[in-house]
C-alpha cells in the first residue's frame, strides 16, 4: 500500500475534503439556501464569516452554568498573519488554569491539525499590526493581555527548523511512476534547483530544469494557482506560507509542470455529418477552411454517431 493514495483511476473526479464546507447550523434553512421569503428574521443579517463569529463567541445568548463561565474563558485564534488582518478567526473555551500544551491541543484541534502537536506552539497577540509573545506556564491565561472590549487573541503557529524543512512535490500530469517526491530544502535551494532535484527523483533528465515551473496550487478559497519565481528561495517560500495562515499551508500543493504544452491546442468540431469515414471528415474540415493543406496535426478521437471529432 503507498503511504498516500491517490484514488486511482478516479483521481481526476475526486474532491479533496477541504474544498467543502459544512453548513452553519446556527443559521435557519431558508437563509442557507438564499431563500427570500415573506417574514425574514433580520438578526442574521449581519453575520459574516463562519469562522469570524461563531456559536459561542455571542456571549449574550450563551447558556453556560455560571461555574463553568467562571472557571474557563473564551480565547479568538488566529492560524496566521492574513487571518490577524482579516479578523478570521476560530474560537474556544479555555480552562483559566490550562497549561500552554491543553491550550495549543485545543487550537490544534479547532484548524483540524492532526500533526505531530509539538511542532506547533502558542502566542498571544499583543497588537493588531502582528506584535506577539510566547505564551509560558505555569498559568498562562493569567499573564494574556485582553483587549478592551475584546476576547483574548493568541496565534497558533508553527516551530520552523532555521535550517531546513521537508517539502512534497507532486508530479502532476508528467508521466511519472510515483505521485509525488519528498525534499529537504535548505536556506540555499531555489526553487530552480528543487525543480531539478524533483525531475530526478521522478526519473528525468534534470538538465531539462529549465523546460519546468513550480506551481503553488492552494485551495484555500477554489482553486488558485501561483507560478513560482526560479530564483525564489524554497524554504523562505515554505516559512511564509505558515506564517501567513497554517490552514492555507495544509491546502497548499507544489506541482511540476512543464512550461510549453506538450500537446499542443485541441479544438472541438460539431454539427458534421454523421457516420463518415475519417477521409471525408477531413474534406468537409478543409472546406470549411478553405485551406488546401490541413493547418491541423491529427484528427482523433471521432465521434462518428454525433458527427463531431476533436483535432
Amino acid at each position: 500500500m503507498s503511504p498516500e493514495c491517490d484514488f486511482g483511476s478516479l483521481r481526476k473526479i475526486m474532491l479533496p475534503p477541504n474544498c467543502l464546507t459544512i453548513p452553519r447550523t446556527e443559521l435557519p434553512m431558508e437563509q442557507l439556501l438564499n431563500i427570500h421569503g415573506s417574514h425574514t428574521d433580520t438578526s442574521y443579517q449581519n453575520l459574516s464569516s463562519p469562522s469570524r463569529i461563531q456559536p459561542d463567541d455571542v456571549s449574550s445568548t450563551s447558556a453556560e452554568d455560571p461555574k463553568e463561565k467562571e472557571d474557563s474563558e473564551i480565547l479568538r485564534i488566529y492560524d496566521g498573519n492574513s487571518s490577524l488582518r482579516n479578523q478570521v478567526y476560530r474560537t474556544a473555551s479555555v480552562p483559566k488554569t490550562a497549561s500552554v500544551q491543553l491550550i495549543r491541543d485545543i487550537a490544534l484541534r479547532r484548524f483540524h491539525i492532526t500533526d505531530n502537536p509539538d511542532s506547533y506552539y502558542v502566542t498571544q497577540v499583543l497588537s493588531d499590526n502582528g506584535e506577539e509573545e510566547l505564551l509560558e506556564d505555569p498559568v498562562p491565561m493569567r499573564n494574556v493581555k485582553r483587549p478592551e472590549g475584546r476576547r483574548a487573541q493568541i496565534f497558533l503557529r508553527y516551530k520552523d527548523d532555521p535550517e531546513k524543512a521537508i517539502v512534497k512535490l507532486y508530479g502532476g500530469w508528467l508521466r511519472v511512476p510515483v505521485t509525488f517526491c519528498t525534499l529537504t530544502v535548505t536556506k540555499e535551494t531555489l526553487v530552480q534547483d528543487a525543480i531539478a532535484e524533483a525531475l530526478d527523483r521522478f526519473g528525468l533528465e534534470r538538465s531539462t530544469a529549465n523546460r519546468y515551473n513550480l506551481i503553488e496550487v492552494s485551495l484555500d478559497r477554489g482553486v488558485a494557482e501561483r507560478t513560482a519565481n526560479p530564483q525564489e528561495n524554497m524554504l523562505q517560500l515554505v516559512r511564509n506560507l505558515r506564517k501567513d495562515s497554517l490552514r492555507r499551508y495544509h491546502v497548499v500543493r507544489f506541482y511540476i509542470q512543464e512550461k510549453e504544452d506538450p500537446h499542443d491546442h485541441a479544438v472541438f468540431v460539431g454539427n458534421l455529418p454523421l457516420s463518415l469515414a475519417q477521409r471525408q471528415y477531413e474534406r468537409i474540415l478543409l472546406r470549411l477552411l478553405g485551406a488546401k493543406e490541413k493547418p491541423f496535426t491529427a484528427i482523433g478521437p471521432i465521434y462518428f454517431e454525433y458527427g463531431s471529432l476533436v483535432i
